[in-house]
């Protein structure tokens, strides 16, 4: 329904303008008020808003509008104002003044170029419900590609979390084996200065043995001296020289006579000799050997070249005289062994010198013999002792051995 003013209702100039309520229209139709319409409005047979009939029923070779979003990107939405001269150019084109918008036709022309028209010379852009249905699938696209952003994003984001919690359990374990070096060099640092502080302490006590040691050497050194300085003024002829020793060996019980060393009793740890002679042909002699289970004194002799073994000691027996009658002979293979470490002596035919000849005694030296065994400390009770050595050596054991 149309709002006429009160003087005019409608106008129609020569030109073909009609206006309603409008006397001097600038447009095909200039309608001042409202317009309304029940049906759709349309630029040259294109609906452009309105209530326009669209059922599927009614329509054939129907197909999607695709790829709008790339050419919606390309639009340049501008604001404006006309030139003042635009009316002057003739055909539709009015000035209107003030701040305008919308989009530049040379560039809507290179994107929707089905939207570009030209009129009296000039391009001129038809905003319809094309441009509308670009906008739409622009916006169905955005959301799908949104869509898959955000796909996208969250797998990134799910592969992130766990490379994230990958690398922290990465870092921890390298937080624990730095936790356990620390530790292990801090012990070792510790165990370290302990070792250094006991060395120092030791080579302390070292440098401490050394001086004492140097003040010993020095003092030996001072003593020795002294001795060869007086050594040096004191001469000993041979007859002084016999003298000295005869004394020393009187002083210990011994005697020397035509040469031979005469002992009463001898009794020595270890004794090493290239030649053993035990009694004399006109005073022969035994050993006193004692019982291993008994400990009865038994008195070993050569008799006829055999070894005889008497009950009692030799020194006793020597003394009454002769061999008593209880004599056992000892068979001549005799086995000869000690509980702890054999006390033995090795004696050498005529005719030459072994290396070493050695009588050992040890802590419970004993010989075996068939029938009789002997422990305990062996002892010769002789008048004399003849040795031929070469060398004597005495070494230190629990019981001496008494020749």
């Amino acid at each position: 329904m149309l709002a006429p003013t009160a003087a005019v209702a409608m106008t129609i100039e020569s030109g073909g303008q009609v206006g309603v309520g409008d006397t001097t229209p600038d447009y095909g139709l200039d309608v001042v008020g409202d317009i309304n319409s029940d049906d759709c409005f349309r630029e040259a047979g294109v609906q452009i808003a309105g209530t326009c009939a669209s059922d599927s029923r009614l329509k054939h070779n129907i197909n999607s509008i695709n790829g709008s979003l790339s050419r919606i990107m390309q639009l340049r939405p501008v604001e404006y104002e006309w030139n003042e001269n635009v009316a002057e150019l003739g055909g539709t084109l009015r000035y209107v003044p003030g701040r305008q918008v919308g989009l530049i036709a040379q560039e809507m022309q290179l994107v929707f170029p089905n939207l570009v028209k030209e009129k009296n010379g000039y391009l001129s852009v038809s905003y319809n419900l094309e441009l509308q249905m670009a906008a739409i699938n622009a916006i169905q696209e955005l959301g799908l590609n949104f869509d898959l952003f955000n796909a996208s994003t969250t797998a990134s984001l799910s592969l992130l979390s766990q490379a994230m919690q990958d690398q922290n359990l990465k870092i921890e374990s390298m937080q624990a084996d730095i936790t356990t070096l620390m530790n292990s060099a801090s012990t070792t640092a510790f165990a370290l200065a302990q070792g250094f502080a006991s060395a120092t302490v030791r080579m302390d006590s070292f440098d401490s043995k050394l001086l004492t040691l140097d003040s010993r050497l020095s003092t030996l050194e001072m003593n020795f001296s002294d001795f060869v300085a007086s050594s040096s003024a004191l001469t000993l002829t041979a007859s002084t020289t016999e003298n000295l020793a005869r004394t020393v060996l009187a002083e210990m019980g011994a005697s020397i006579v035509d040469g031979i060393t005469h002992f009463k009793q001898l009794a020595v740890e270890s004794l090493s000799v290239f030649a053993l002679t035990i009694g004399q042909p006109d005073k022969p002699t035994g050993i006193t050997l004692y019982d291993q289970i008994t400990g009865a004194p038994f008195c070993m002799k050569i008799v006829n070249g055999q070894p005889v073994t008497t009950a009692g000691d030799c020194s006793n027996l020597t003394a009454s005289g002769g061999t008593p009658q209880n004599a056992v002979a000892t068979p001549t293979t005799t086995d000869t062994t000690a509980s702890s470490t054999p006390a033995t002596i090795d004696t050498t035919a005529s005719g030459g010198t072994p290396p070493s000849a050695v009588a050992t005694a040890s802590t419970t030296p004993a010989i075996d013999t068939t029938t009789n065994t002997a422990s305990s400390t062996p002892t010769v009770d002789t008048t004399t002792i003849t040795t031929t050595t070469a060398s004597t050596t005495t070494d230190a054991s629990s019981t001496p051995t008494t020749i």
